[in-house]
């Protein structure tokens, strides 16, 4: 390889993402196929996982990641059955739910800008089309880009930046604000310590 080559493809890479923690579902990583057959190691400190030149939403799930590269979604780890029947029902809503460790899940529906909140992934595919009118919707204020789960709660970046929060009311101070009668921790709320995100 001449040196203008190696210059062009290492300017092609433009993203890099790192990764650290549990992978006993092989989630954190994206294995090559030589190593594909061995047993997936736990990353124990943060390490390069993935390098591209396009890169849009990272969807992390307790069993795998999907990466959207700007040309397909790479999906690493096991993908539960349910996932994969929401996926296949109402790939919007695949593509805009975030479920909580707890169980809870959450979905945006774009068209009604409204965020749902089901008690399991059961009683989200039983609603299923979502069509808008749905029990415990919460239209938010401004149109989302990104909804993501961790285990109690959600937290949804809005397209102007402005960063959302809600879940389990036993775990209120996981929210970053403060929950009152008018905003309590099951509603959305705008987290008063975003600026620490920035």
């Amino acid at each position: 390889m001449h040196a203008e080559e190696s210059e062009a493809a290492a300017s092609a890479v433009a993203y890099e993402i790192f990764a650290t923690g549990e992978n006993s579902f092989g989630q954190t990583g994206f294995v090559d196929v030589a190593r594909a057959s061995e047993e997936p190691r736990d990353l124990d400190i943060f390490q390069s996982v993935w390098k591209g030149d396009r890169l849009g939403h990272i969807r992390p799930f307790p069993t795998y990641t999907c990466v959207e590269t700007g040309r397909e979604t790479v999906t690493v780890g096991c993908v539960p059955r349910s996932h994969s029947h929401l996926r296949a029902r109402d790939t919007q809503a695949y593509e805009t739910f975030a479920e909580a460790e707890n169980g809870v899940v959450a979905v945006y529906h774009q068209a009604s800008d409204t965020s749902y909140t089901f008690p399991t992934m059961i009683d989200l595919l039983k609603a299923l089309p979502i069509t808008g009118g749905l029990p415990r919707s919460i239209k938010l204020p401004a149109r989302l880009d990104q909804l993501v789960a961790w285990e109690t709660g959600f937290l949804a970046l809005t397209e102007e930046g402005q960063v959302y929060t809600w879940g389990d009311d036993r775990y209120s101070e996981c929210l970053g604000r403060d929950c009152t009668l008018d905003c309590p921790a099951e509603m959305p709320g705008l987290a008063s310590a975003q600026n620490q995100f920035r």
